[in-house]
């Protein structure tokens, strides 16, 4: 039996990547961007599986009621 697992290309650029490393940007615009994409990344990784998604959604419940 042929289980066929993934196909896939290795490229430069990964969307989970903290900044691409193929883009010609400016230092100042990859700063300014800088807090979307540790935000975008740490919802990633909060979400990755479901313990991860437990936990943050009991942190954020409990900040939640303090505040």
């Amino acid at each position: 039996m042929l289980e066929l697992d993934g196909i896939g290309l290795r490229s430069g650029d990964h969307y989970t990547r903290l900044m691409p490393v193929s883009e010609a940007v400016s230092g100042a615009f990859r700063l300014a961007m800088l807090p979307i994409r540790l935000t975008a990344l740490a919802v990633l990784w909060a979400t990755a599986t479901p313990t991860r998604l437990i936990v943050t959604a009991a942190i954020a419940t409990v900040v939640g009621l303090n505040l």
